[in-house]
């Protein structure tokens, strides 16, 4: 499905709703990657980063 037009997905739910579960799939049905959120807002020590780190992540440019 790469390169058919298709560029990023959102999905957004509750806490404990499956977005995590459904993202995988969705990333290897698709085989297009995955992004979470968390691993860019955090880090692994799970101290938040700058929000300015989060904007100049490759998750918000093309």
């Amino acid at each position: 499905m790469t390169g058919h037009g298709m560029r990023k997905i959102a999905i957004v739910g509750n806490s404990g709703a499956g977005k995590t579960v459904l993202a995988n799939r969705l990333g290897t049905l698709l085989e297009i990657p995955v992004t979470h959120l968390d691993a860019l807002r955090y880090d692994p020590g799970l101290r938040r980063h700058p929000i300015r780190y989060l904007r100049l992540s490759s998750i918000w440019t093309g």
